[in-house]
């Protein structure tokens, strides 16, 4: 799990050392599916068919609706979050980052938990912001994403289903 920004360089690294044998094939689309979107950029450069981050498309599909908010558990990828925002000139609409409480890692270990502190942090940035959508920043976050429909005031962003929908026009 990518929990800070050392990981997430990490993550970049790993993925530009992998490009290598899929560069020079042509495929209908990539998914960076980590919402920091490690290696986005290179990926984008260095290959021929489209690529498209989970972080980009869930901003993208947020920030058509009008005001949205981000809520995930990784309080270390923070400056990594805010400079998605702006590389995707999204900020006119954005309205804040709401972080979980408890280790992110630890959360991931218990369903129960981790959608209580997800909705709650969902509740609060409704509550605070009046935003009109609220993304669920985090690709291992699906289920607990879905688990939330229909019990926040907001319309739910995931962002692989964000993915796969910029990836498919």
């Amino acid at each position: 799990m990518i929990t800070n920004m050392e990981t997430l360089e990490d993550s970049a690294r790993i993925l530009q050392d992998m490009i290598g044998p899929i560069a020079n094939e042509y495929y209908d689309g990539v998914i960076i599916s980590a919402f920091g979107d490690p290696a986005l950029a290179y990926f984008k450069q260095h290959l021929r068919c489209p690529v498209v981050g989970i972080g980009e498309a869930s901003l993208h599909q947020a920030n058509q609706m009008g005001s949205f908010a981000i809520v995930t558990t990784t309080e270390g990828l923070r400056p990594s979050i805010l400079n998605m925002v702006d590389a995707t000139k999204t900020r006119q609409n954005f309205r804040g980052l709401y972080i979980t409480e408890g280790d992110p890692v630890a959360l991931m270990r218990t369903p129960e938990t981790l959608n209580s502190q997800l909705e709650r942090a969902c509740t609060r940035a409704v509550s605070e912001t009046h935003c009109q959508s609220v993304i669920i920043g985090g690709g291992p976050l699906a289920l607990a994403a879905r688990s939330l429909t229909g019990k926040i005031e907001a319309r739910l962003i995931e962002p692989i289903p964000a993915a796969i929908q910029m990836i498919s026009n």
